[in-house]
């Protein structure tokens, strides 16, 4: 069932990842025509904050909706004569969930591996040269990029699982799609300025996704968890929230039926 799960959204997936990789290259050249650099990998470091806003939005809309209309529409109702609810919605969870990792992990290491290869950007070795040594992995980001770019993608995918999780739960107990699809992209923004306002940039979720956005030597590996671990709390307790309160009322076991 799991593979069932999957072959049913390798569509939104093939969308979602070609489109993501459309929009980086895109960047990636914008970057690469007008600015001057020092080393290659920092036009896919350029070009990133436009991804790091879109991903929350490409980690569930394509992957939270059919779920939700199956919940809504009443198909769910269905399925528990053929197949156990609870095993079903989490296969799909699990099988969305790995998809949205590889999604995201393939938009932002091809696009890595676009701006160290195929791009040829303007540069100017007469500008300070970037202290990046200072920065988190730092060493492996000067001597080896590739490696470096493979690991943090990995980490993107990480979380835009966490975000499609989100969704997910959302899609679970809500019945408005505009709720659904659309809360994890405002939780980010929300989330980035709370942060700001807070006087922790370096916690958010944003800087998790993109450690270099802030000044050199100020994020450390600790900081990359903060955002992700608060973002996986809340997803908790509305999750817990919820469906002890379904439980308590006549149509259990998740508002489904």
């Amino acid at each position: 069932m799991l593979g069932t799960a999957i072959r049913r959204n390798i569509l939104p997936f093939l969308l979602t990842t070609l489109a993501g990789v459309v929009l980086m290259v895109i960047a990636i050249f914008n970057v690469a025509n007008t600015y001057s650099l020092y080393y290659r990998i920092e036009i896919w470091i350029t070009a990133v904050p436009f991804f790091s806003m879109i991903y929350p939005l490409l980690s569930s809309v394509p992957f939270c909706w059919r779920f939700f209309y199956e919940r809504k529409d009443g198909y769910l109702k269905y399925t528990v004569n053929r197949y156990p609810l609870k095993r079903y919605v989490i296969e799909n969870f699990v099988a969305s969930g790995l998809l949205v990792f590889l999604c995201i992990f393939i938009i932002s290491f091809s696009s890595a591996i676009i701006s160290l290869f195929l791009v040829s950007p303007q540069t100017d070795i007469s500008k300070n040269v970037p202290a990046f040594e200072k920065e988190l992995l730092g060493f492996i980001l000067l001597n080896n990029p590739i490696l470096y770019s493979f690991i943090l993608s990995l980490w993107r995918g990480v979380l835009g699982a966490i975000y499609f999780t989100f969704g997910f739960v959302l899609s679970l107990f809500y019945n408005n799609i505009f709720i659904v699809m659309t809360a994890p992209f405002v939780y980010s923004i929300l989330e980035n300025f709370t942060m700001s306002i807070l006087g922790c940039p370096q916690n958010s979720i944003i800087t998790s996704f993109m450690p270099t956005r802030l000044a050199y030597g100020y994020t450390a590996l600790y900081n990359l968890l903060v955002g992700p671990a608060v973002l996986i709390g809340i997803t908790g307790l509305l999750f817990l929230y919820e469906y002890i309160k379904r439980r308590k009322e006549p149509g259990r076991c998740l508002n489904i039926i």
